[in-house]
C-alpha cells in the first residue's frame, strides 16, 4: 500500500497502473489481485488505514477522560495526520473529487462508532446537550470537512485560523458546549 500511495502522490491515481505498483513492489500481479481486486480497492485501503490509525490513537489515549477532552483529541488527530496530503493534492489536481468524497464518507462511517461513543459520554456527563444524535453527527462531519479543506489548501495562517475558529464555534453550539471549550489552536 505504501508504494501505491507513493505512486498516487507522485504520478497520480489515473496515471498509475497496477503494473507500476507491482513492479515497484517487486510482486507478481496475481499477488496484487489476491489482496486487492482493483486499483480503487488499494486507494480505499489507504484511506481505511488512515481511519484505523486515528481510531487506534484515540483508543490508546489515556490522558483524555472527559468527553470534551476525548473529542478534542479526536479532532487533533485529523490535523496531525498529514501523510495523505500529497496524494489528496494529486487526486484533486486530476479532477478526482468524487473519488475523494466517496473515501472521506467511508472514513466518516468507519469513525462514526468512536464519535458516537464520545458524544454519548458527553450526554451522560451532561457536558454535551445533544437531542438528535444522528443529525449532530452529520453536521459534525460537515463542519470538520470545511476546516480540513481549509487546512489542506494551505491557506494563509490568518484565513485558516479564522475558518477554524468559526468551525469550532459552530461545533460548540451544535454540541451545547460553552464557548472556547476546545483548545485546538
Amino acid at each position: 500500500m505504501a508504494i501505491a500511495q507513493k505512486l498516487f502522490s507522485e504520478v497520480g491515481y489515473e496515471k498509475t497502473m497496477i503494473t507500476d505498483i507491482t513492479a515497484q513492489a517487486a510482486i507478481a500481479k496475481a499477488t496484487f489481485f489476491h489482496y486487492f481486486p482493483t486499483k480503487e480497492a488499494v486507494l480505499e485501503a489507504i484511506f481505511m488505514q488512515c481511519a484505523q490509525q486515528i481510531e487506534q490513537a484515540i483508543d490508546a489515549d489515556t490522558s483524555s477522560t472527559t468527553a470534551v477532552e476525548k473529542l478534542e483529541f479526536f479532532l487533533k488527530q485529523f490535523f496531525l495526520f498529514d501523510q495523505l496530503d500529497p496524494m489528496v493534492t494529486k487526486l484533486e489536481a486530476n479532477n478526482q473529487q468524487m473519488l475523494l468524497i466517496g473515501f472521506w464518507q467511508m472514513m466518516q462511517k468507519h469513525l462514526d462508532k468512536t464519535l458516537t461513543s464520545i458524544l454519548q459520554q458527553g450526554r451522560a456527563e451532561k457536558t454535551m446537550h445533544i437531542e438528535h444524535l444522528e443529525e449532530t453527527i452529520l453536521y459534525f462531519w460537515l463542519l470538520i470537512s470545511v476546516v480540513l479543506v481549509s487546512a489542506h489548501k494551505k491557506e494563509a495562517a490568518e484565513i485558516f485560523a479564522h475558518k477554524r475558529d468559526i468551525g469550532f464555534t459552530l461545533l460548540e453550539k451544535l454540541l451545547g458546549l460553552p464557548p472556547y471549550s476546545f483548545k485546538l489552536a
